[in-house]
């Protein structure tokens, strides 16, 4: 009997199949569904885990430009430090009248905060301020000479002719008669 084969019938054959298909289609089914759930958790986690990253590359980013700031403000003041006292001494040269009150906390850190073009041009500011005759400043002495050249307007007959400036400015101050030269 072991040559013996058991023999379905035709629908037998397909409900036996049917019933095999739709287990193993239960079985891929629920499987598809796990791992789609897993993917899906998974990919949340991934976004969280990129968004961390770019939170750290933006935050990594502040910290170098902020670090770079810091460099350069501590070398701005350690240069500013550098030039203060010869600065100060350099006021204090040109503009001797200047006491010590003048030279306040405030002011003394503008004025090493200066570029130097703007300290040269301060300083010459300051020194034409100076008082005449003070701590050796210079006296202001009428010129001798200019450099302009001129000579005043006559009339044919040798008297000098008003300058059309004066009688622009004296023009309100006449009396009629005298405009029209009676």
């Amino acid at each position: 009997m072991a040559d013996e084969k058991e023999s379905y019938s035709r629908e037998e054959h397909v409900a036996i199949l049917a019933a095999r298909v739709t287990a193993e289609t239960e079985t891929i089914t629920a499987d598809r569904d796990r791992l789609k759930a897993e993917n899906d958790d998974l990919r949340g986690k991934l976004d969280v885990a990129d968004a961390a990253k770019l939170a750290a590359e933006q935050a990594k980013a502040t910290v170098e430009t902020d670090f770079e700031t810091f460099k350069t403000e501590t070398a701005e003041r350690e240069a500013a430090a550098g030039r203060k006292d010869a600065r100060i001494a350099a006021v204090q040269e040109k503009a001797k009248h200047l006491t010590d009150d003048w030279f306040t906390d405030e002011r003394v850190e503008r004025i090493i905060a200066m570029k130097d073009e703007d300290f040269d041009v301060y300083v010459s500011d300051l020194a034409s301020v100076v008082p005449a005759g003070e701590d050796g400043a210079k006296l202001r002495e009428v010129p001798r000479e200019t450099a302009m050249k001129g000579s005043q307007v006559v009339k044919d007959d040798g008297t000098p002719k008003e300058s059309a400036g004066r009688a622009f400015i004296l023009q309100r101050y006449q009396a009629p008669a005298e405009k029209q030269g009676v």
